[in-house]
């Protein structure tokens, strides 16, 4: 009986041994895959930052140019009542 069984575990070890190389197979698959996946994410992370930063240069520079606003608008005012002063001492 026992001569019987042990082509049946050979064949049945042979079944198991491809079973497992086939899953460790698509294992490392998975596992190469997280590391591409990994690796991307830390690339799109870098870029946030450099966007970040650039947005922060951004909101500092406009911040700058609104400060200047009312003082450009009041330099325009001056002027347009400059240049009417002007105008009417020319039709006067």
């Amino acid at each position: 009986m026992l001569k019987e069984m042990r082509p049946e575990a050979k064949e049945s070890r042979a079944d198991t041994r491809d079973s497992f190389g086939k899953v460790f197979h698509r294992l490392a698959s998975v596992e190469a895959d997280m590391k591409l996946s990994r690796a991307d994410m830390k690339a799109v992370r870098g870029q946030m930052t450099d966007v970040r930063a650039r947005l922060g240069s951004v909101e500092r520079h406009l911040a700058a140019l609104l400060a200047v606003v009312p003082a450009t608008s009041e330099r325009i005012d001056k002027l347009e009542a400059r240049l009417a002063a002007l105008e009417a001492r020319v039709h006067s």
